[in-house]
């Protein structure tokens, strides 16, 4: 196994709930990229609605995050 574990477990994850996943977090990638200085663009939130509903009940969502960078 890699070290990159989201990838890992993204695999095995079903068509839907990837595209859910892929959706969300290039939502967050794209939001960074169109203000990178903006400190606010570049935190996320576990409570937030989108990680909160779009990644952490998803196998390997919430690790793609930490794979991102985010701390």
């Amino acid at each position: 196994m890699s070290n990159l574990l989201g990838f890992e477990r993204i695999k095995d994850t079903p068509n839907e709930e990837k595209k859910i996943i892929c959706q969300t977090l290039l939502k967050i990638v794209e939001n960074i990229l169109a203000d990178p200085n903006n400190i606010d663009r570049r935190r996320v939130y576990l409570d937030s609605e989108d990680v909160a509903l779009k990644l952490m009940p998803y196998n390997g969502g919430l690790e793609m995050l930490f794979e991102f960078g985010f701390q």
